[in-house]
């Protein structure tokens, strides 16, 4: 048998009253231990916010390692059109058109990878609306959310190459091979 009392009072004082008024009706009735009802749903819930946190860190360990990534594959594709840079500097190319030439590249790359992303997404998300609670596998807001994340992440790995690819002097791109 299990007991639920609701009150304000501190629980060794509420286990005190309760076992006295037991022992009242039947001093030969057992008791077991009194828990607070917070520690018996922390309880509950410690496998679960386990695994929660654990899916979370992995998911933000995958974001490091796709931010880490991006960033490596467009800097080295600005390293290698260095030489392209330069000539489009020295024939009067404006740093904005520059930019957007490197943040095109990052641009094309993630909206690539988010397509193939979502895809799998909604081919995989059948089977996960019994593990979510509050939304469903195929969320549109959520979709929206994550595509406009990663677009922005994109975005943000491509700029510093970009800005790097500003800095070259055409005739030093130019004279390299």
């Amino acid at each position: 048998m299990v007991l639920t009392v609701a009150s304000s009072l501190e629980t060794d004082a509420l286990v005190r009253g309760i076992k006295s008024a037991v022992k009242q009706v039947d001093a030969d009735l057992p008791l077991g231990t009194a828990y607070p009802v917070r520690e018996t749903v922390d309880a509950e819930l410690a496998r679960p916010r386990f695994l929660v946190l654990l899916v979370s860190g992995f998911g933000a360990i995958a974001l490091v390692l796709t931010v880490i990534g991006l960033w490596g594959v467009i800097a080295y594709t600005v390293t290698r059109r260095t030489k392209e840079v330069g000539v489009r500097m020295a024939l009067g190319a404006a740093p904005r058109q520059l930019l957007w030439l490197v943040l095109g590249r990052g641009l094309r790359l993630a909206l690539a990878g988010v397509a193939l992303g979502a895809g799998g997404a909604l081919l995989l998300s059948n089977g996960l609306d019994r593990f979510l609670y509050g939304t469903t596998g195929r969320d549109p807001l959520t979709y929206v959310a994550a595509v406009v994340g990663f677009v922005a992440i994109a975005l943000g790995t491509s700029y510093l190459p970009a800005r790097r690819a500003l800095r070259v002097d055409p005739m030093t791109a130019l004279r390299s091979d």
